[in-house]
């Protein structure tokens, strides 16, 4: 092993002041939710099951619905999936003698290896509820049989060419559609206090428990290579009181001035989109405290824009918890 000062200068081992993952080494993350909606609705379209009697036909599938997200994160050379689906169709039934067809609506939630199936009904009939319980013995187990397909085959690249070595591609959603210009937030209260309990409908309060040192989660807001390395893009970050601070996360991009900064303790920045008029502002308390050897991180988002509260939340969850776990390695991204 070389000493300090004696490496070979070809290595890259150092922190840089660009922040710029080398080869994709250290993180790349792929969105592969279009893949994971074609996997699912092109197997389980094609599912057919015994018929309950023996006028009655085989059951079979469609597929309505299938929400939710998929990603594909490398960390140093190892894939990571992580994924949150809902499926939403329809079982049917067909009659022999009557000539008509009876069913009934069947979904699930995808987020691990064994998803509960439920069956509703058309029809409460006697036939119907055997017709029901045959088709939902047997398509029970093949669901959950193609669900854990699905689980083996995005944790081998979900058929993606260089999704291990591939930085992520720029969002293709527009900001401008995302979030809407709408109306000027009232102005800032600052001796109001946020019930964290029960948060005004303008307000967004999120916490997660990181697997990392106080000061750590601090910097991944306040120090510029951390800040770029989680979002992977241009990020300002660092200054005093008044000073003004901008990133890019997925598909949004913010900016606003520090109000204040206490080193490992808490950060308060107005915060406003770029698709937002200037005149829209809103304000973001961040706090880490210690808990039970990790870091609670509480994010207390208010003043936020009418219809804007949904998209806010997500980006924080999605864009902002789910990224500091996955590249720094503070925890599993499954559970936000």
């Amino acid at each position: 092993m070389a000493k300090v000062g004696e490496g070979d200068p070809r290595w890259v081992v150092a922190d840089r002041a660009d922040g710029k993952n080398v080869n994709a080494w250290h993180w790349s993350e792929r969105d592969v939710s279009t893949w994971a909606r074609a996997f699912l609705t092109s197997r389980l379209s094609t599912l057919a099951f015994p018929a309950a009697a023996a006028d009655v036909g085989p059951s079979t599938l469609t597929v309505d619905k299938v929400e939710g997200d998929a990603h594909l994160y490398n960390r140093k050379g190892t894939l990571k999936p992580v994924y949150d689906l809902k499926v939403t169709g329809k079982w049917t039934t067909s009659h022999a003698t009557l000539g008509d067809r009876s069913g009934g609506v069947y979904k699930f939630e995808l987020f691990d290896d064994d998803p509960e199936v439920t069956f509703g009904l058309d029809s409460t009939t006697a036939a119907v509820v055997a017709e029901r319980d045959a088709a939902r013995a047997a398509a029970a187990p093949a669901i959950v049989a193609i669900c854990r397909a699905f689980i083996t085959a995005l944790g081998a690249g979900a058929d993606v060419a260089g999704v291990a070595g591939t930085p992520a591609p720029a969002a293709a959603v527009s900001e401008a559609s995302a979030l809407a210009a709408l109306p000027p937030p009232p102005a800032f209260d600052d001796a109001a206090a946020v019930d964290l309990a029960a948060p005004p409908p303008d307000a967004v309060i999120a916490s997660v428990a990181l697997a990392a040192r106080r000061a750590d989660v601090y910097a991944a807001f306040t120090d510029v290579p951390r800040a770029r390395a989680w979002t992977q893009r241009p990020a300002v970050v660092g200054g005093g009181v008044g000073a003004p601070w901008s990133m890019e996360a997925g598909p949004f991009s913010v900016s606003g001035t520090v109000v204040e900064a206490v080193p490992g303790v808490a950060l308060t920045l107005t915060w406003r989109s770029a698709a937002w008029p200037p005149e829209q502002e809103s304000r973001v308390a961040l706090t880490v405290a210690d808990e039970e050897g990790k870091t609670r991180l509480t994010v207390a988002h208010t003043q936020i824009p009418p219809g804007q509260r949904g998209a806010v939340e997500a980006w924080w969850r999605g864009e902002v918890f789910r990224r500091i776990k996955v590249v720094f390695g503070w925890g599993d991204a499954s559970f936000l």
